[in-house]
């Protein structure tokens, strides 16, 4: 075997030609791919985030009347970030709901451009019946539905919390 010297003198071993077996380089090219869970694919929407002025209010909202799961509060003392991971039985994405100090609250009209709603399936017709009704009597401004939209969706659209629009869906 031939000896190489590098830069500062030192002399290593020439690299040597190794014969690997195929079950070698299977396992090396399974390693190199991203991993990904069984049930997972490999792209979907993993979160959502929203900031809220009222963190315990907006986790208060989506567990009573969607039914959310939130993890502890992660808080970072050094900016004073707290934030509530959301999950929703059956989906695997989460709702991530943030706050933190000297946020701007800017109008949130209809019609504009970035996010205009996140949209949650209830699973039948007489669900978002029944959640609609029940948001309107505890004080949520109904801005339409429920009905059959034009391209074939049963919903209701609802001012939420914060000004923010949620969408009923089946």
């Amino acid at each position: 075997m031939a000896s190489q010297s590098n830069i500062l003198g030192h002399t290593a071993p020439a690299p040597r030609t190794v014969n690997r077996s195929s079950a070698w380089t299977n396992r090396r090219r399974r390693r190199s791919q991203p991993h990904t869970r069984p049930h997972q694919k490999e792209r979907a929407i993993n979160h959502i985030a929203l900031y809220v002025n009222d963190l315990e209010a907006a986790r208060g909202f989506f567990v009573t009347y969607l039914g959310a799961t939130p993890n502890r509060l992660y808080h970072n003392p050094v900016t004073d970030f707290r934030s509530y991971f959301l999950s929703f039985e059956g989906s695997g994405t989460r709702l991530e709901i943030m706050t933190r100090p000297g946020m701007e609250d800017r109008p949130k009209p209809f019609a504009r451009t970035g996010y205009a709603h996140v949209a949650f399936s209830l699973g039948s017709a007489q669900a978002v019946d029944e959640l609609t009704a029940r948001l309107k009597a505890d004080g949520y401004e109904v801005i339409s539905g429920p009905r059959t939209t034009g391209d074939g969706y049963y919903e209701s659209c609802v001012i939420a919390l914060e000004g923010n629009q949620i969408e009923l869906t089946v």
